[in-house]
């Protein structure tokens, strides 16, 4: 009797060589969404991110992934030393991200004018490329994407007022799950402009 084999792939399976060229619908949402000027000036970034991520990030991110940070939190004669030490696959897929620059466009002062209309669709095209290989070092990017967004927006306030409210369509999942975010208050902010017009962040 034949044994069976785990194998979950046919054999006319082929790796795919550029994650860009081959998603079509991510080009249908940049040619819907996107000018035509501003998919030129972002393609090649595209196409490069494609190719990295289908053929180099994964084995990266598999290595990432098996060799988690370790904390040192000692040396060999007890001083306290308390530092994390990574993996250089994970360094590698940081330098990734930032080669990609997949936030220059919205932060950079001179680009994010330029871009004022597409700049956080731009953003999404590149991340969405990267995150297809490395998702779990693309969540603490985005973190820091939104509180860089929050930090320019209360920069651009007048003044501020802080707001408070109950937490309401997670309270469900904190009972079911045993959470905590059952009940819990959460506090935003109101931009007040000098027309006294107020938007909550």
């Amino acid at each position: 009797m034949s044994s069976s084999k785990n194998s979950v792939l046919t054999e006319e399976y082929r790796r795919n060589k550029n994650f860009y060229t081959s998603d079509r619908i991510l080009h249908s949402y940049l040619n819907r969404y996107v000018s035509e000027d501003d998919r030129r000036f972002i393609g090649s970034t595209l196409v490069t991110l494609g190719k990295v991520a289908a053929v180099t990030m994964d084995s990266l991110s598999m290595a990432a992934d098996q060799n988690p940070p370790k904390l040192k939190k000692r040396d060999q004669l007890g001083n306290d030393i308390n530092e994390v030490e990574f993996h250089p696959a994970y360094w590698e897929l940081m330098d990734i991200a930032a080669r990609s620059k997949m936030f220059y466009l919205k932060y950079h002062p001179n680009k994010k004018r330029e871009f004022k209309g597409s700049r956080h669709r731009l953003s999404f095209a590149i991340g969405q490329l990267y995150a297809m290989s490395e998702l779990g070092q693309y969540c603490p990017h985005c973190m820091t994407d939104g509180a860089a967004y929050l930090i320019e927006q209360v920069s651009s306030c007048r003044s501020t007022r802080t707001t408070t409210a109950q937490t309401g369509g997670q309270a469900g999942r904190g009972v079911i799950f045993g959470g905590d975010v059952f009940n819990r208050e959460i506090r935003g902010f109101r931009c007040w402009s000098e027309s006294n017009e107020g938007r909550t962040s």
